[in-house]
């Protein structure tokens, strides 16, 4: 029997109503704005972005380039769980002190990638240089202001503007507030949730921004580009050429070079090292951190798992920033192998602090510049590979070019915080200290 069409109007219009009761908005409660998230495998953050009513709706940008996992997002008071996997956003409400309610999107899509000239290259090419910090520093530009000196620090999760009154002069709207922890410990900051940022040809949308509103950074201030800007890429840092490469495709020249896994956090990425202190070897995965620059550090927890304590040669003693705004006491030892893939490296100077500054329970330490700088690499983030040969300074002496003494030495720090005043510039939060 063929039914009326306005009956079939009718049981149409029923499944629909019935399909979106169904699929009602998840409301999440909140007496507090301040929320935190569990991402995977990962530990419950220890700061996050604010919940704000006025913005709409609020983005929160989760790890790109991870597997399929649960998020979990918590409030003072409740929480959500939700299976998330790449280029997906997920909507739901939170209810904020009984009266104003949010509209929240946790989002795993890729910022937008636009080519300036519209060529159809694979492969966009960044110089870049190496300033008297061993800040690695690239040329860029937010909103089409005016170009300014960018600091290449993949320990940093965020693009973050530092300098007073750039927010004016990169056109950010603040919009937002999210909390982070610097060597003062946790700080407010202001944030600016949609942005473009121009990198040599390439110009990036959908770019949050924090911005702290201090002097001292880069002498005339400037920003610090994390790693979120490239987790869709495939990234090779040539210390050979001084050249930032951002890829589509893996290049073909992987093959010459060595490959092993990394494992990637909402903090950033840890890679396998391998170290001996003359009797015993010990494995651990290390913070792979372009904005320290020392060559090498161990955590104390993981120097008390594999007794090391006192069983390699003090060659100085360093202090370091910690986010508690104090010096912790440290010491410099002389690591006598340290193999990264296959290849050997000796006389590894190392810092040793007396306790644990670790951002994850399995990071056992931290690889900054002044090794990283022996290697070239090729990081695949989509596919969680890194590949390494030696740059032609692998056999460069690390006395002679990172110039260890024995007296101590105040850490700066470089990540995502306020700098700390006793300082005249802060390199690397939470880190750990920076031999000169």
């Amino acid at each position: 029997m063929k039914l009326p069409s306005i009956l079939i109007f009718i049981l149409l219009s029923f499944s629909l109503n019935k399909t979106f009761a169904q699929e009602k908005v998840k409301l999440v409660k909140a007496n507090s704005p301040k929320v935190a998230i569990k991402d995977g495998w990962e530990g419950k953050t220890k700061y996050w972005n604010h919940l704000i009513k006025s913005q709409f709706p609020i983005v929160y940008h989760l790890a790109k380039n991870c597997k399929k996992r649960q998020v979990t997002f918590y409030t003072d008071v409740d929480s959500i769980s939700m299976n998330v996997e790449g280029e997906s956003n997920y909507q739901f409400k939170v209810l904020l002190n009984k009266s104003d309610t949010c509209t929240v999107i946790l989002t795993t899509k890729n910022h937008q990638y636009v080519r300036l000239n519209n060529n159809q290259n694979k492969t966009d090419t960044l110089p870049f240089e190496l300033n008297k910090n061993k800040q690695i520093i690239i040329k860029g530009s937010i909103n089409n202001s005016p170009k300014m000196n960018f600091c290449f620090d993949l320990g940093a999760r965020l693009v973050y503007v530092i300098g007073r009154n750039f927010d004016k002069l990169n056109k950010l709207t603040l919009d937002g507030i999210m909390e982070d922890e610097s060597v003062t410990g946790l700080s407010t900051e202001k944030t600016s949730s949609n942005n473009s940022l121009q990198l040599g040809n390439l110009n990036i949308y959908n770019m949050p921004i924090c911005y702290i509103d201090e002097a001292g950074f880069l002498e005339n201030g400037g920003a610090l580009i994390g790693y979120n800007v490239f987790q869709n890429k495939i990234l090779e840092i040539d210390f050979d050429n001084k050249l930032l490469l951002i890829h589509n495709e893996l290049p073909g020249k992987n093959n010459t070079y060595s490959q092993i896994e990394f494992k990637q956090t909402t903090g950033g990425l840890y890679v396998p090292i391998t170290i001996s202190n003359g009797k015993k070897v010990s494995k651990g995965w290390y913070f792979f951190d372009t904005g320290a620059d020392n060559a090498l550090s161990f955590d104390s927890r993981f120097a008390k798992k594999e007794n090391l304590n006192n069983t390699m040669k003090v060659i100085g003693k360093a202090g370091i920033a910690s986010s508690e705004n104090r010096i912790v006491d440290a010491e410099i030892l002389e690591v006598p192998e340290v193999t990264i893939a296959s290849y050997k490296l000796k006389n590894v100077p190392t810092l040793l602090a007396n306790e644990s500054n670790a951002e994850s329970a399995f990071e056992d330490g931290v690889i900054g510049i002044g090794l990283q700088s022996r290697f070239n690499f090729i990081i695949d983030y989509p596919n969680g590979k890194m590949y390494i040969k030696p740059s032609k300074y692998f056999n460069d002496s690390f006395k002679k070019k990172d110039k260890i003494t024995t007296n101590f030495i105040i850490g700066l720090s470089l990540t995502l915080g306020l700098l700390l005043a006793a300082f005249l510039v802060y390199k690397k939060s939470k880190k750990l200290a920076q031999l000169k």
